[in-house]
This record gives structure tokens, C-alpha cells and sequence, in this order.
């Protein structure tokens, strides 16, 4: 592999590690990137490439910045557009995950960041006093959902890598190592946090410390620091990460797990699906009253949503064009909040669909549909040749069923995540009994694998 290449797959992997716990990080990450690619480019070591989705990504930014245009505060409106940049990582990725130990080494990467994102938020939990409803985990990013966002995402991920394990499970002394090492890091944080000593400092030194590990790994390869790593890497995150997810208490993330294990399972190994009720009914018996006192839709919170909904289909029936513009949501909502509703304020409607159709118009809805089923068609493309098709399609399904009573879309973690999943299918070569299929992605997209 090319030098530049691996260095922009060691960067795609530190952006993966940083998504799951730093969105400025991850940013940074990303830009990065885009400077090793245009290295690339000038020196002629890849050429523009073309993807199945230009079109669907495309027709959706033109509406979302015409969306942007004629919002009531433009300026605004186009602050709030610049996120759209975020879909430039499913294109780099997508151009340098040639091989399938680059792929496997970015969801290392993801479940390296995971372990740490996970262990935080228990010992958050435990120690640091986030164990009521107003206070809720959140480990190093800024809101509990955004956490519990992730955390779904990442225990789909740790589940498909469990599910293809061969018997019997080696797993080294030096793989534990630096699992205990990346916990280690969370412990830290928690005990800088505790104490008030440099907290911040202590926090970022250990997203740094993620970053470099997964970027060296990446750049080394997955015989290092050890090839078990990444059995070890699902192995730890996977009871963690239902322990923080439980406790975060997060009932769109728990749907959201569910949908995508029920998704994993009936397409790898149908028969789980006959023990998924029984697997359910067991943590509902060992959970505590707390998370019992979740599953109800008769708090306000519940209640809320019913209000948001109905306020976001008057928004749409206002301006079913272009919408309120994007991130004018909180601006507008005082005047569509129906009587009664709990909240006096929402940033935003706490789902995908109504979400978008409300702030960008139908047409962008439509927009949205097309590109997810361009993306859930791509990685329905490769379920029988390459394990990554299972997962993706699990994970798609995971932040969708979540996002109907969450904006998922809009947070820039969450996004990164499904970005880096999403893109691994278009980096894997079309079968060759597949014809037409490489004409719908251009000339260049098939130098990429040559």
C-alpha cells in the first residue's frame, strides 16, 4: 500500500475512534483527510471518483441550502447547512477501504473509541452523581442521547464481529492489555473529573490518546499491537456497553438495539431470533426499578413528542416547500407549540422524517428517502459476499428506528458513525456476475480497485 493511501486510512481510522468520542476531534480528523487526499490527487495516485448516490446526496444539499435561503434568518440557516461537509468522510472512506483488513481495522477503531465511551458513562453513573433523569450519562460527549446514540450503534457493530467468532475464542494476554488500557483511560478521566483537577486537559489527552492508537494501529496493520484485538475489543464492549445503554435510559436507543440485533440476527443466524423475546424478557427481570419506570408513553416526555409531531406537521403544512429553514426549528417553535405541551421550547422534533420535512421542505424528505435506500440498497449488494452488508443494514436500521423518536440524523457523532459504516459497501468490488452494476459507478470509481 502506498504511503499517502495508509496514511489516509490511519487517519480514517483515528476520525472513527474520535467520532464515538469527540465531535472536534473527529472534525479535525476528517480534515485531515481531505488534505492527505488532495495530496493524492495532485501526485496522481487517485482520481475523481464517482458513487451510486451523487445524485441523491446532491439533490439533497441544493435543498437544504435553498431550504437555507429562504429561511427567515438565512445566516443563520447556512450555519446551520455547513454540516452537509460531513458527507464528504462516506466518499474518502469509500475510495481508500480497498482491502478488507482496511475495513475491518476502521470498526476496530469504532469499538476502540466504544470501549472507552462506555466505561465512562458507568463510572459516570457510579461515582460522579449522573444517576437521576435530569442527570444522565454522557461520558465524553455533550448529551446523554448523543451517547446513547452511539452506544446503539457500537453494540450492533460489537454484535456482528461476537456472532462471526470461530470456536474456540483465543484471546491474548496483549489484546486484554489494551482493552484494560483504553478502560484505563475512561478511569482517568472520571477521577480528573472527580477531583477537579485539570479535567478538560485530562479529557482531551485521552481522545488524543484513542486517536494515535487507532491511527497506529491502522498504519501498522492488524497484526499490531495483536491480531486478537479486535475479538477482544467486541468481547469488552458488548456488556459494557448494554450496562451504559440501560442506564443512560434512553428508551429510542433501546428500540434502536433491538431493531438492529433483530435485523443482525435474521440475516446471519435466523434461529436467534427465536431467543431475542426470552433475552429481552431476562434483562427486564434483572433490571432495576429505574429502568422499569421507562417503559411507559404516559410521561411527559412521551407526551411531548405527541405535542412536537403535531407542531412539526403544522410547519410543514405552512411551508411545504423549502420549511421553517434548517436549525430554525427552536426559533419557530413557540408559534406552532400546541396547548399543553410540556415544553415551552424544542430544538428540534425528535424525529428524522418530521424533522427534515419541517426545517427543509417535502422535496428534501424525498431527497432523504432516495439516499437511504441507495445506502441500504449498496450494502444489500454485498450481504452474501462480504459480512459488512449484515452490519451496515443492521446499523442503518438501528439509527432510523431510534430516530423515530429522536433526531439521530442531526447529531454529528451519530452521522460520522453511519458515514464510516455506509461507506464500506462502495469500497467493496462489484461480483463479476453482476453486470451493469460498475456502469452506474463510473470509470473512475473502477481504477480504485485496480
Amino acid at each position: 500500500m502506498a504511503p499517502l493511501l495508509r496514511a489516509q486510512v490511519a487517519l480514517l481510522a483515528a476520525t472513527a475512534a474520535s467520532a464515538t468520542v469527540s465531535v472536534f476531534a473527529a472534525q479535525v480528523g476528517l480534515a485531515l483527510v481531505g488534505v492527505v487526499h488532495l495530496v493524492r490527487t495532485i501526485r496522481r495516485e487517485t482520481r475523481g471518483f464517482a458513487l451510486p448516490i451523487d445524485a441523491a446526496v446532491g439533490a439533497f444539499a441544493i435543498w437544504t441550502f435553498l431550504s437555507a435561503a429562504f429561511a427567515a434568518s438565512p445566516i443563520a440557516a447556512h450555519e446551520s447547512a455547513k454540516k452537509l461537509v460531513l458527507f464528504l468522510l462516506l466518499y474518502f472512506a469509500a475510495e481508500a477501504l480497498r482491502t478488507e483488513e482496511c475495513r475491518e481495522l476502521i470498526l476496530d477503531a469504532m469499538l476502540m473509541g466504544g470501549v472507552a465511551l462506555t466505561t465512562l458513562a458507568v463510572l459516570q453513573y457510579v461515582f460522579l452523581g449522573y444517576d437521576t433523569m435530569d442527570m444522565r450519562p454522557r461520558s465524553f460527549l455533550g448529551h446523554y442521547m448523543t451517547a446513547s446514540g452511539v452506544i446503539m450503534i457500537l453494540l450492533v457493530v460489537a454484535a456482528d464481529r461476537i456472532l462471526g467468532l470461530r470456536r474456540p475464542i483465543a484471546i491474548g494476554r496483549r489484546s486484554v492489555g489494551w482493552c484494560l488500557f483504553l478502560m484505563a483511560l475512561a478511569f482517568v478521566v472520571m477521577l480528573a473529573h472527580l477531583t477537579g483537577l485539570m479535567a478538560t486537559e485530562v479529557e482531551r489527552m485521552a481522545i488524543l490518546a484513542m486517536a494515535l492508537f487507532a491511527g497506529r494501529r491502522a498504519w501498522r496493520g492488524r497484526a499490531w499491537p495483536d491480531g486478537e484485538l479486535s475479538n477482544a475489543l467486541a468481547l469488552t464492549l458488548a456488556p459494557i456497553g448494554v450496562l451504559a445503554l440501560l442506564l443512560e435510559r434512553t428508551r429510542s436507543a433501546w428500540l434502536g438495539v433491538v431493531a438492529g440485533l433483530a435485523i443482525l440476527a435474521g440475516m446471519k443466524k435466523p434461529r436467534l431470533l427465536l431467543f431475542l423475546p426470552g433475552a429481552l424478557g431476562l434483562v427486564l427481570l434483572l433490571s432495576p426499578r429505574t429502568i422499569l419506570d421507562r417503559i411507559t408513553v404516559t410521561d411527559a416526555s412521551s407526551r411531548d413528542r405527541y405535542y412536537m409531531w403535531q407542531a412539526g406537521l403544522d410547519m410543514i403544512m405552512d411551508k411545504p416547500i423549502f420549511g421553517q429553514g434548517t436549525g430554525m426549528i427552536l426559533d419557530v417553535y413557540p408559534k406552532f407549540r400546541w396547548q399543553g405541551a410540556p415544553n415551552p421550547n424544542a430544538p428540534h422534533l425528535h424525529n428524522n422524517f418530521i424533522q427534515i420535512a419541517a426545517e427543509r421542505g417535502l422535496p428534501c424528505l424525498v431527497f432523504l428517502g432516495w439516499l437511504l435506500y441507495l445506502l441500504g440498497r449498496e450494502a444489500h449488494r454485498v450481504r452474501n459476499s462480504s459480512r459488512f452488508g449484515a452490519v451496515v443494514l443492521a446499523a442503518l436500521g438501528a439509527t432510523l428506528t431510534a430516530g423515530m423518536f429522536e433526531y439521530t440524523l442531526g447529531d454529528s457523532e451519530i452521522l460520522m458513525v453511519i458515514l464510516l459504516l455506509a461507506a464500506i459497501p462502495f469500497s467493496i468490488p462489484a461480483p463479476a456476475q453482476e453486470p451493469g452494476w460498475a456502469e452506474g459507478r463510473g470509470e473512475s470509481e473502477l481504477v480504485l480497485e485496480q
